[in-house]
């Protein structure tokens, strides 16, 4: 997963559309998860949110309805017959071939040591994986959510429950193989065994990364020690994993494993609001509040990027204290606008980051969609279906904008309905299809860039 350049946002207007053609299920397995955070948990969310997220890593044992609900949501079979369907061009109607690093990676992990095997310059064909999984590699298949159908209506519940982008990956490992090496991530996960069995060390967070903002490399076997907990995940089971809870995984038992690795939460903390929000009132307020915020506003000192930074530490002159001490009076100043007008600016960076996330999300699932019902009228004012799939955003008013009428504000629609799920959480296909001069409708946003290390 990724951090998201908010610099090619583009908003949609379609509130009332339906899922295009292309996106709808080939199959429908008839299931409506209306609560996803209890369907994986078994807790209501109010429980886990207040006992378990973001405090400990815990397993939630299968139970019937879950077991057989994920073991069918992917296998090795699932992923071959993917990869089949793409590779005759006579027939190839579900997309373009597989290729390696941008729909999957094949990993092995032999003694602490991660190798990538991918093959950059051949397509990742049925003949081409198998021969990889007579090898004995992991496959890291990136973002199956946008070809498994079912896997695209988890995501996309657990987004509009979350507010929050959420990604996904899968691991198919053969028999007494490991993927990758103990490592953290800089999301939450919910890993869930769809396959065979798995084994999963895990350490504590350690030397200041609870809830870190990065994922961490490889760590080595004599850094972490022996681990503080060995869990075996069976189809149905589910481990949540706060971000910086390291870990590493290899199947057990005679056959091979299969998990998808449900991640979110990155870079959606207290500081990106804090963030926005300093954008915000500088790019969305009408000046009430920048005015209040003068010594921020006041231009730097010339040559400074010269006399800072890792240049200057190198050569030995001393830091910019002047800058920093504006900083910080700044930033007292900021604390004293919030004390008072801080619903204000928390509004404003909210409406900033909930554009991000509704340009860059997934759109509906079909089963998230109520009957489309009767168009609008003369007489209407909107027509929305679903719940949370649009939003009113302010139009920001400058001084050179047009005057509305006392009390009135101008409000724009932006919705996730015309998103593209092929392109769900793949910010590189995004940009080589700008760079090609793609005739179709640009992808939505700039989404997450993968973490190759989410196992």
């Amino acid at each position: 997963m990724v951090k998201k350049d908010k610099s090619k946002l583009k908003t949609h207007g379609n509130a009332a559309g339906a899922t295009s053609s292309q996106e709808k299920p080939k199959k429908e397995l008839g299931r409506t998860i209306e609560s996803p955070i209890e369907f994986l948990t078994g807790i209501s969310t109010k429980s886990f949110f207040s006992q378990v997220f973001e405090k400990e890593y815990r397993v939630f044992p299968a139970t019937p309805e879950r077991r057989e609900y994920l073991t069918r949501l992917f296998s090795l079979s699932k992923f071959f017959e993917t990869a089949e369907s793409r590779d005759d061009a006579a027939e190839r109607l579900e997309g373009p071939p597989l290729l390696f690093s941008a729909d999957v990676n094949s990993v092995r992990c032999v003694d602490g040591v991660k190798t990538n095997f991918n093959e950059l310059d051949k397509p990742a064909s049925l003949e081409v994986l198998k021969g990889h999984w007579n090898a004995n590699r992991t496959f890291q298949v990136l973002q199956p959510q946008r070809f498994e159908d079912e896997i695209w209506n988890v995501c996309a519940r657990l987004e509009q429950k979350l507010s929050c982008l959420v990604g996904c990956n899968a691991y198919i490992t053969p028999q007494g193989s490991q993927g990758l090496a103990p490592h953290h991530d800089d999301v939450e996960l919910w890993v869930c065994q769809t396959q065979g069995e798995k084994e999963w060390k895990l350490w504590e967070p350690f030397n200041g990364h609870l809830l870190p903002y990065k994922p961490s490399p490889d760590f080595p076997a004599d850094a972490i020690g022996e681990p503080q907990t060995i869990v075996t995940l069976k189809p149905g089971d589910v481990l949540y994993l706060p971000r910086g809870t390291i870990h590493c995984a290899a199947t057990k038992g005679t056959e091979p494993s299969t998990h998808l690795t449900i991640s979110t939460y990155q870079h959606w903390t207290v500081a990106d609001m804090a963030l926005c929000g300093l954008r915000s009132v500088f790019e969305l307020d009408r000046g009430e509040i920048a005015s209040e915020l003068l010594p921020l506003r006041k231009s730097l000192p010339p040559g400074i990027l010269f006399e800072g930074g890792q240049t200057a530490a190198f050569t030995g002159r001393s830091q910019p204290s002047e800058a920093a001490s504006t900083l910080a009076n700044g930033l007292r100043q900021l604390a004293d606008v919030l004390d008072t007008r801080g619903a204000t600016v928390v509004s404003m960076s909210l409406d900033m980051m909930a554009e991000d996330f509704m340009v860059s999300r997934l759109p509906p699932h079909p089963s998230m969609l109520p009957p489309q019902g009767n168009l609008p009228g003369l007489s209407d004012f909107v027509c929305g279906r679903g719940k949370g799939l649009a939003r009113l955003m302010p139009i920001p008013q400058g001084p050179g904008a047009a005057a509305t009428r006392r009390g009135e504000a101008l409000l724009r629609v932006v919705s996730c309905m015309d998103n593209r799920r092929e392109t769900h959480m793949m910010r590189n296909v995004e940009e080589e299809s700008d760079l090609e001069g793609d005739d179709e409708e640009d992808a939505e946003g700039e989404e997450e860039e993968e973490d190759e290390d989410e196992e």
